[in-house]
């Protein structure tokens, strides 16, 4: 019994605590906006809660899969292709008949 408690405590990996906030480091970053120290702290308390709950959906940077579902942007993204496709087959047909008109002439 003491190998199976002594191949636990092994096993266990130390917990990482979270990071927390110190509006103190990003202070200066702010100096610039006429803010009250309140304010400052308001506006680094919501960045950062937006920034933690990014991390935690793991999400990118990218504003718009943070407001549309990834299946709306992929239908999104379907269409353009679509549309990229009859606009490249309108152009090569367009180009055609322009390069047909100019060997007549």
């Amino acid at each position: 019994m003491s190998n199976n408690t002594t191949e636990r405590n092994e096993n266990k990996q130390e917990v990482i605590p979270g990071p927390v906030l110190d509006c103190d480091a990003f202070r200066e970053d702010l100096a610039d906006c006429d803010l009250t120290t309140q304010e400052e702290n308001e506006y680094l308390a919501i960045l950062w809660d937006i920034m933690r709950m990014m991390v935690d959906l793991n999400l990118d940077m990218d504003a718009v899969h943070m407001l549309m579902p990834p299946s709306l942007c992929k239908a999104f993204n379907d269409e353009d292709v679509e549309a990229n496709q009859q606009t490249d087959q309108t152009e090569a047909t367009t180009e055609k008949s322009n390069g047909e008109r100019s060997n007549n002439g």
